[in-house]
């Protein structure tokens, strides 16, 4: 728990799901029979490389992704914010900058992930105040 999971770790966990799966290749018009490819962690990172620089650019024009269920990307602007810093003095402002800001938004089945997680350590600390 409160691990930092970066790409090559995903790109593993992916192949390890997939270890079984094979992708049909051909089997009608253009090709006589199919070929079977099998999944292997070149193939998972070239298609999750293509999966983000696509987010990437679909960001950039000013559009939202949405993965139904999952979670919606959208960049959002945000004007210009102005805190006078109290630890300090009256005087010193803190200024966050207008501009794009990338906002995301829980699907249900994030949701449903994080109140599996709370319900988990729920029962975890239950079980260690009862020993």
């Amino acid at each position: 728990m409160n691990q930092k999971i970066n790409k090559n770790e995903i790109i593993d966990r992916i192949s390890k799901k997939l270890s079984d799966e094979r992708i049909v290749v051909g089997g009608k018009k253009n090709y006589k029979r199919a070929y079977h490819l099998r999944i292997n962690k070149w193939i998972i990172g070239k298609v999750l490389n293509a999966l983000l620089d696509v987010l990437v650019e679909v960001i950039e024009e000013g559009d939202s992704v949405i993965f139904a269920g999952y979670m919606v990307l959208e960049p959002r602007y945000f004007k210009e914010i102005r805190r006078r810093a109290n630890n300090y003095s009256d005087k010193e402002e803190a200024v966050t900058p207008a501009g794009y800001r990338l906002k995301i938004k829980a699907g249900k089945s994030m949701k449903d992930a994080c109140k599996t997680l709370s319900e988990k350590v729920n029962r975890e600390n239950t079980d260690q105040e009862t020993v």
